[in-house]
């Protein structure tokens, strides 16, 4: 039964270490680490010590500073709107931290099946979303493209329910899924975390 949480939680520990929450499962892992949408890497490190690590993102600037910080790291420059140029079934952990917002629905179900189809048949899945509830970072803005996608200062932002991404991974494992508000650029930020499986 997954463990699912319906209430919004405040955060204890600073966001930049929430990943220290999952150890466990990274230790279990034990093995290839995708990390899509990693920017300048805030993230990688702690990543780093838990297996080898592809860190991928659109930004070839955001990569280099990455790779300085954390040389061991492979870094991979694309956009996850189109077709990942990753190999099947390869990743034992999978993390995507706010990196799949930006996009229609048609493609954020083709990430969707993109994560599916590099995640090992055994692998986790750590993701984090967008809330409707994020009202201090466009959700609810006047610019709407499609049902919770809009332009937010120039960007598509999409914001997730939580009936929408157990739509998205209807067909995943889903282990937890809670709502949560975290400090972002000195504001609040309401964010969903999903821990999945194939």
């Amino acid at each position: 039964m997954p463990n699912i949480e319906k209430s919004i939680k405040q955060r204890e520990i600073p966001d930049t270490d929430w990943l220290t929450q999952y150890a466990k499962i990274l230790e279990e892992a034990h093995g290839q680490i995708l990390e899509l949408g990693s920017g300048r890497g805030s993230d990688t490190g702690y990543l780093s010590e838990h297996g080898t690590v592809t860190s991928v993102d659109i930004n070839p600037k955001a990569l280099k500073e990455l790779k300085e910080k954390h040389p061991t790291t492979t870094t991979l420059i694309a956009d996850l709107g189109e077709s990942w140029p990753l190999p099947d079934r390869t990743y034992s952990f999978i993390l995507a931290s706010l990196s799949l917002h930006y996009f229609s629905d048609a493609i954020t179900r083709q990430c969707v099946n993109e994560l599916k189809r590099v995640i090992k048949p055994d692998g986790t899945a750590l993701l984090r979303f967008n809330s409707t509830n994020d009202a201090n970072y466009g959700a609810q803005s006047d610019d709407e493209i499609e049902p919770n996608y809009y332009l937010v200062n120039g960007q598509p932002k999409r914001f997730f329910s939580k009936d929408a991404l157990e739509d998205y991974f209807a067909d995943w494992h889903i282990e937890q899924l809670q709502e949560i508000s975290i400090d972002r650029y000195l504001k609040n930020k309401v964010v969903w975390e999903l821990v999945c499986r194939p």
